[in-house]
């Protein structure tokens, strides 16, 4: 039986974070933010990995994320912004029955923001 995974992708600023919460709420799922992961388990900001160890570091965690949420059923995930650079990403979230959905904004609703 396929598990029952959502991942939200897009670019910052485009809605992840509110849609993640109003799906956890009205599905159940557990959610992850995986930025908020990432730097929990590394005790450091973002731009700190990035200057302290690297994008191919921060990438690589990502992907290593990718492959531990993979393992989970009834979780709603906001991926980073750059982890759907990697092929290998993308091909982890669709591989077990995954929903996944780009969130887009228009140029006005960025301006709106």
């Amino acid at each position: 039986m396929p598990k029952k995974q959502i991942y939200l992708t897009g670019f910052m600023g485009t809605g992840k974070s509110m849609i993640l919460n109003c799906l956890h709420e009205v599905c159940g799922f557990d959610k992850i933010e995986m930025d908020e992961q990432i730097v929990q388990e590394q005790g450091m900001s973002i731009p700190e990995i990035f200057e302290k160890k690297g994008e191919e570091y921060f990438r690589n965690l990502e992907t290593e994320l990718v492959k531990k949420i993979s393992a989970m059923d009834n979780i709603v995930v906001s991926c980073g912004g750059g982890t759907v650079m990697r092929q290998c990403n993308i091909d982890e979230m669709k591989k077990n029955g995954t929903i996944v959905l780009c969130l887009l904004y228009t140029s006005d609703a960025a301006d709106d923001r």
